[in-house]
Parts: structure tokens; C-alpha cells; sequence
């Protein structure tokens, strides 16, 4: 289904609400910055990135989100992706009439903790 991102929602504070969701998520420990790769021109004029948050559109005009994180040590990666994959989804669904397409989690780090704890 093809959802126009601006009529509903700003880009801005759709990347918001999904930085929220993220966040709030446990085993979430924050944002990661976009690799060097995606940062620049290379990308289409379609293409939105806010602070680990990229949307853009696949070939269909489908919205797409790319969601960069951070987790703690000792956390289940898969099960932490499936589950924010829903989280966010449901979030959005519940605040915004869009429908994403696609949700990627990428895990671009991993923290130790603190180790007093």
C-alpha cells in the first residue's frame, strides 16, 4: 500500500516517533550514527535521515524505515529486532495512518555496561 509520508506525518517527527520506540525498548542503550557509507549524496532525493533513523521508498514508492541502534551486552539480537520491528510498527499504527512497508533493524554496536553492575 502506498502511504504518502508527508501528508499524514512530517518526516521529522515521524523519525521522532520511531526514535521513541526504539528507545524505549529494553536492550535498547540508544541511536547509532549512519554509517559513513549511507552519509552524503549517494542516496535518492527521497531519502530522509534523522539521528539512526533513515526513510525512504522502495521501487514500488512503499515507505521504508532503516533503524540504527545500540544494545546492551547479553541481549538476543534477533528477538530484539523482531521485536522493535513490531513495536515501532504498532506505535506508528496507533499514532499515524501510515503503513511501513519494510522496518530494518541494524545493530551497529554492542555495550559492555557498566561494570559495577
Amino acid at each position: 500500500m502506498k502511504t504518502d509520508i508527508t501528508k499524514d506525518i512530517n518526516e521529522d517527527k515521524l523519525a521522532f516517533l520511531i526514535r521513541k520506540s526504539a528507545i524505549g525498548m529494553e536492550g535498547v542503550t540508544g541511536m547509532a550514527d549512519m554509517p559513513e557509507g549511507l552519509r552524503g549524496g549517494i542516496l535518492g532525493r527521497d531519502t530522509v535521515m534523522k539521528d539512526g533513523v533513515k526513510l525512504s521508498r522502495d521501487k514500488e514508492d512503499n515507505a521504508v524505515v532503516d533503524v540504527y541502534i545500540r544494545v546492551e551486552y547479553g541481549i538476543k539480537i534477533p528477538q530484539l529486532a523482531w521485536e522493535l520491528q513490531r513495536k515501532i510498527q504498532d506505535d506508528i499504527r496507533s499514532k499515524t495512518t501510515i503503513v511501513l512497508n519494510d522496518i530494518n533493524i541494524h545493530v551497529e554496536g554492542v555495550e559492555m555496561g557498566d561494570k559495577n553492575d
